[in-house]
């Protein structure tokens, strides 16, 4: 499994982000972050289900 990301990593960068984007575009990064986030979890897991219905098939093959 991936590894978590904590609440101390997402206070650091955003703490970051603040320092180096100016304010009225804080916001709109921070929702486009999360958006990829949010797409990027949606692949992964589909990724992920389509190998365990590989793995249900092996197995499902090569049972006498």
């Amino acid at each position: 499994m991936l590894p978590e990301i904590g609440l101390l990593e997402i206070l650091v960068v955003a703490v970051v982000a603040m320092l180096v984007l100016k304010p009225h575009d804080f916001p709109l990064v921070m929702r486009k972050l999360g958006l990829w986030s949010s797409t990027a979890r949606q692949n992964l897991h589909g990724m992920y289900q389509g190998w365990l219905e590989q793995a249900d098939q092996q197995t499902k093959q090569n049972k006498p």
